[in-house]
């Protein structure tokens, strides 16, 4: 591969320009290996790289090699890549004109970019129509470079369908931010195969539709339902010390529910890092999607760890909106010794004064209102103290409410279902399963919670339909 440098470019530029052709190259690579894709597209992707110091060598160039017209090209027209030919403007120029896309290696960025363009053409055979429509094509070469990534913007529904009706070139950072999120709902291999086909953009649709707002790239919940049957959602709310949301928490869990046949959703309440007091601000605004569904009768809110703390929290704040409770090995307490610190911190944003404290230990806020609550916590856990669930369960039952507490004595932190579908990153299934069977026991044990404690209007429903 050649890189011609057409211009006076001094030595310190003309390194960088370089190392930022490499970089992209790598950059490029890592997407490209990372999500599975097959590397033959990849190899020998060009044979020559041409940087311009001066913008009409750049527009007659184009010209003469391409035979277009150049005197109508924007100034933010800055890179184009053909038949194994890539020019590109200068970085100065490139930072001039796209001040809002100067980033960490932004120059590496651009050239990772329409390096994507070449070899999405060449994975779907150099047919012009398979590579689908401007925003998708535009928003995997974005995705691809990892432009903006970190500062997607939250598109609202009427931006999204604009996105997917527009044949134009809207600003790139959405069409990046809508792709970003696709990627979380199909892999990339089946994006880059459904964009080859008519009803495409119907398909994406259909999926938007099914996702509760705000959507993409906020919190959201993510549903799934039995159809149109009016019947009760446990929506499932992963651990994570309010920092991420484990996966191993999420659908294995609320999926093992939509077999016992209610509908299910899992709550992606940390893909942007919310603070408290806002974060409830937020709950309960998205939890109004469900509310308005005519699908759900009710919500059962289920939590993990920092995801239990959070469950709580809701179920304390607004006790009537919730049909019951499940918490496993939940953060209850703030107050030390038995607080997860981390959690604490992490939900705040900066160490806990003491009025915080008695803010966030939960067990302090139980009402007689709070829903009925089955908790479960094994007697083993380090992390998150086994202390948190007995502490709640003795102001419940001061309140009158009612509680189910399970305590196993053996088993660590975070055992999810504790069973072969959810084992520990490194640790054999099998294994894993038969090591935690009687702490799989949780979880037929807080189906017959909800059977007996769910009014009677809400379980009309056959099990497992």
């Amino acid at each position: 591969m050649k890189v011609l440098l057409q211009g006076e470019f001094d030595p310190i530029t003309s390194s960088k320009i370089h190392d930022s052709i490499a970089e992209g190259f790598r950059i490029l690579h890592d997407f490209w290996v990372g999500n599975h894709l097959p590397e033959e597209p990849l190899e020998n992707l060009v044979t020559t790289i041409e940087v311009f110091q001066h913008r009409n060598d750049f527009l007659d160039t184009l010209a003469q090699d391409l035979d277009v017209d150049s005197s109508g090209m924007e100034d933010t027209f800055v890179g184009v890549a053909t038949n194994q030919h890539l020019y590109l403007m200068n970085p100065s120029y490139y930072a001039k004109v796209y001040p809002e896309g100067i980033e960490r290696q932004s120059y590496a960025k651009l050239v990772a970019h329409e390096l994507a363009h070449l070899a999405h053409e060449k994975y779907v055979d150099h047919v012009d129509q398979d590579m689908g429509p401007i925003w998708f094509y535009e928003g995997f070469a974005v995705a691809a470079s990892t432009q903006w990534i970190g500062q997607d913007d939250v598109l609202t529904p009427s931006q999204i369908e604009s996105i997917l009706t527009h044949e134009g070139r809207l600003f790139y950072r959405y069409f990046g931010s809508l792709f970003r999120v696709l990627m979380t709902k199909f892999t990339l291999t089946e994006l880059l195969d459904m964009a080859k086909n008519n009803d495409f953009v119907i398909q994406i649709r259909d999926r938007i539709q099914k996702t509760y707002a705000p959507w993409p790239n906020g919190n959201w919940i993510e549903p799934r339902f039995h159809g149109t049957n009016k019947r009760p959602m446990v929506l499932v709310i992963p651990g994570g010390g309010y920092a991420y949301a484990s996966s191993r928490e999420g659908w294995p869990v609320a999926n093992r529910f939509f077999e016992e046949g209610f509908h299910v959703g899992v709550y992606w309440y940390r893909e942007k890092i919310v603070l408290e007091p806002y974060l409830l601000e937020e709950a309960f605004r998205d939890l109004g999607w469900l509310e308005k569904d005519p699908r759900i009768s009710g919500i059962i809110v289920m939590g993990f760890s920092a995801g239990g703390h959070f469950a709580l929290s809701m179920m304390e704040a607004k006790p009537t909106k919730f049909l019951a409770g499940i918490l496993a090995y939940p953060v209850v307490s703030a107050r030390k010794p038995y607080a997860h610190e981390r959690s604490i911190e992490t939900l705040l944003g900066h160490l806990p004064n003491p009025a915080e404290r008695k803010r966030l230990s939960l067990e302090e806020h139980v009402s007689t209102l709070l829903p009925p609550l089955f908790v479960w916590h094994t007697m083993e856990d380090s992390t998150v103290p086994y202390e948190n669930s007995v502490m709640l369960a003795q102001s419940i039952q001061k309140q009158g409410a009612v509680c189910e507490l399970h305590l196993y004595p053996k088993g660590s932190h975070g055992l999810a279902l504790a069973d072969e579908t959810t084992p520990f990153e490194g640790c054999d299934p099998q294994q894993y399963r038969d090591q935690h069977r009687h702490v799989a026991t949780w979880f037929s044990l807080a189906v017959s919670f909800l059977w007996l404690n769910l009014p009677i209007e809400h379980i009309n429903f056959k099990r497992g339909t």
